[in-house]
């Protein structure tokens, strides 16, 4: 995939309909965790603060040219 194809998904109202979703897990995830509700277990909250960073890496995904 080339950068202009990388562009063209990226803007393409479909993966732009998922990167919408993704907001929305993401903040759910967010609201979870600054609300407490993953108190109780240092698991719980270092997976939800797992999840939130891969969403982060997902929804800051940019295009990189590693071809050699």
């Amino acid at each position: 995939m080339n950068k202009e194809e990388f562009g063209a998904w990226r803007t393409d109202p479909i993966t732009e309909q998922v990167f919408g979703i993704l907001r929305e897990v993401r903040a759910h995830h967010v609201e979870r965790l600054t609300s407490g509700q993953t108190v109780g277990a240092e698991t719980d909250t270092a997976k939800t603060v797992g999840i939130i960073q891969a969403f982060d890496y997902l929804l800051n995904i940019d295009y990189e040219d590693n071809i050699a």
